[in-house]
């Protein structure tokens, strides 16, 4: 079975901008048939966890390699994934030991899977994660954030391991500490039936590798890591230009994108899966929700004239409305802000368009109005010269009201075709064209 693995990380911007090394470590084991894929993430506000992140990698894959059980069942690869990962802490261990340290100096998360191209074993602890494709093109996430309620992660040394074996057969699968499995597991999906961010995923597991029938070499292995890496140091760049939108992978600010960034990706070349059978159902936004998101793009970029800029933008798109009523769907959008950015607008469409300016209705409204003040009943029509002034009130009451539904109607299908999100708004290939590893 020919299996690809590539691991690599970066170093964070918040880390050069504070001139902290790389507190992340990533590899890759190749035994026999199997692969194993590790990351670890050295917690920030710990001394030396850029050693513990590396020392946690090394030993937990010197142990696989030692240890491997050849002809092993379920419960002996889930007790070598245990295994190794206590080996990777009691390692840690020791050498605070032998250089006097203190452990609290030496914190790391870690996680790691196990892959034949069939069975995939994995664990887990802290807050790095494990996500995997089957081969129906469904997306799962298979470990879940160890966090506690303050946000503050559990580490490898609480030996809190989460550790389990996937029900599927998995076409790929990608370890990823933090900073990127927030931003491709992002929390504005986690209500809904596919929590992965496809397009983002794919920057590492590109459906393109299954539409080739010839075996991978060395060096396009090496081509899918550097366009892989490549593509993460331009979305990167992007953060450090003050981006908040790629028009290709959506919301820049979901996720911790300043920080170190690692990913280990083990590949099934042969797998069965039709590369076109990959769910992804991005959902369209509201209009309130558009105009969230354009609100909290003002809110970051011009925090003092946020306001005024998001009122004269509402007005730009709908030169109709009065004062009164930009003001007050002004104040209701930022209203909405208050809420958890999951809770209140997804954001999964970039928004970094500007959104289309509606036409001004204002002739399309007096042809209403004119439409409707020759409109006569039957009523009206044998009514005699001498209606009562009560009744003439009554029918032009009547008449008003017609011409305010009827301008309401239009004004709806006017704001609903100007916030119309095609499904196309993710181009597969924008995101999978980036290597021939």
């Amino acid at each position: 079975m020919n299996i690809i693995g590539y691991c690599f990380s970066i170093e964070g911007l918040s880390h050069t901008e504070k001139k902290m090394p790389c507190q992340d470590s990533s590899g890759i084991l190749i035994k026999d048939a199997w692969r194993l894929a590790v990351v670890a993430d050295g917690v920030g506000s710990c001394k030396y966890s850029d050693v513990a992140a590396k020392l946690a990698v090394q030993t937990a894959s010197k142990v696989v390699n030692a240890a491997f059980p050849y002809y092993g069942d379920d419960e002996d690869f889930l007790a070598l994934i245990r295994i190794a990962m206590h080996s990777a802490e009691n390692a840690i261990e020791s050498f605070v030991l032998e250089n006097d340290g203190e452990l609290q100096d030496y914190q790391t998360t870690l996680a790691m899977a196990l892959y034949n191209g069939n069975k995939l074993y994995y664990g887990n602890a802290g807050d790095s994660g494990i996500i995997a494709l089957d081969e129906f093109g469904t997306y799962h996430v298979l470990s879940s954030k160890q966090n506690n309620e303050y946000g503050e992660v559990h580490t490898l040394a609480e030996r809190n391991f989460e550790i389990g074996k996937a029900d599927f057969c998995a076409a790929g699968v990608l370890c990823m500490t933090d900073g990127l499995l927030d931003w491709i597991v992002p929390g504005s999906l986690s209500n809904y039936k596919y929590p992965v961010h496809v397009p983002r995923a794919s920057i590492f597991l590109p459906p393109s590798i299954w539409k080739s029938d010839e075996p991978f070499d060395e060096s396009e292995v090496l081509a899918y890591r550097e366009s892989a890496k490549a593509d993460i140091e331009r979305i990167v760049a992007f953060v450090r230009n003050g981006e908040v939108q790629d028009v290709s992978y959506g919301d820049l600010t979901e996720g911790n994108l300043k920080d170190d960034l690692s990913a280990a990706v083990l590949i099934n070349c042969e797998s069965l899966i039709n590369p076109d059978d990959i769910e992804w159902a991005p959902l369209k936004l509201t209009t309130d929700e558009l105009y969230l998101s354009k609100w909290r793009t003002f809110n970051r970029l011009y925090k003092s004239v946020a306001k005024d800029k998001f009122i004269n933008y509402i007005r730009e798109c709908n030169p109709a409305w009065t004062d009164d009523i930009v003001s007050s769907y002004a104040e209701k959008i930022r209203e909405m802000d208050s809420t958890p950015l999951d809770d209140a607008a997804p954001n999964i469409y970039s928004a970094s368009e500007e959104v289309p300016k509606t036409t001004d209705f204002t002739d399309q409204t007096q042809d209403s109005e004119e439409q409707d003040s020759n409109c006569v009943g039957d009523d009206e029509m044998t009514s005699s010269p001498d209606m009562s002034e009560t009744a003439a009130n009554s029918k032009n009451k009547s008449s008003l009201t017609r011409v305010a539904m009827n301008t309401k109607k239009l004004i709806q299908k006017l704001v609903e075709k100007v916030f119309y999100c095609p499904d196309d708004d993710y181009d597969d290939s924008n995101s999978t064209d980036g290597g021939s590893e």
